[in-house]
């Protein structure tokens, strides 16, 4: 079965799938999964808990090493398109 369609030719994709990158749910492994298998994955580059004591927090942002760590994960761990959303 043939699931290409005009978005999938203008990501070049093979399936017409886009994961959204929901800050707290989606993870950088899950955008690599999803665009390896054939969609477009979506990493975000906030996060709903302190990183520092895994408690709720309100909107906490990646920076410096964080942010670099998290781009350079999805450049050598996909050879395939991944988004990323900040």
């Amino acid at each position: 079965m043939n699931l290409s369609n005009k978005l999938s030719e203008l990501l070049d994709v093979d399936y017409p799938i886009v994961q959204a990158p929901m800050g707290g749910e989606s993870t950088s492994e899950m955008a690599i999964a999803v665009s390896n298998a054939g969609g477009l994955g979506g990493a975000e580059l906030f996060l709903f808990v302190d990183p520092g004591t895994n408690l709720p927090n309100y909107i906490y942002y990646r920076e410096g090493a964080q942010y670099q760590a998290l781009l350079q994960c999805l450049w050598h761990s996909s050879s395939e398109l991944v988004g990323v959303e900040g």
